[in-house]
């Protein structure tokens, strides 16, 4: 399993990215991969999307991702629980709530692989990779 965040997302939608080769690559190597992501990560990626790159381009973008083969996994109380016990455990004011959010579903999962080109997902590897 490998989750997905909207880094990686975005990446592969924006060609203006500079990760966007990079993404293009990495996205060709996964056929036989099972992907994961969440509710929310998809959220950002209509965000972001629409406001960088295009709403209607993004919306078809998402509803690509949503009729593949990518698994959604949703909002339960126990997610969102843990999710905020990262939120308080971590010192940094910056830290997003759908990186911790992510990390909740990536422990939950037992998912140690990501795509993301968040630098905070390898500086807080200890929350979903224990």
């Amino acid at each position: 399993m490998v989750y997905v965040d909207a880094s990686f997302y975005i990446a592969l939608l924006n060609k203006k990215e500079e990760n966007h080769a990079l993404a293009m690559k990495l996205i060709k190597n996964l056929k036989n991969k099972r992907l994961i992501t969440a509710q929310i990560i998809l959220g950002e990626v209509l965000t972001v999307g629409s406001m960088r790159v295009d709403k209607k381009k993004t919306i078809k973008y998402v509803e690509a991702i949503l009729n593949g083969n990518t698994h959604i996994i949703y909002e339960t109380p126990e997610l969102i629980k843990k999710a905020f016990s990262f939120f308080k455990q971590i010192p940094s004011k910056n830290i997003s709530w759908a990186d911790c959010f992510s990390f909740a579903v990536m422990h939950t999962l037992g998912i140690k692989q990501v795509l993301s080109f968040d630098k905070d997902f390898k500086k807080y590897r200890d929350f979903y990779s224990s």
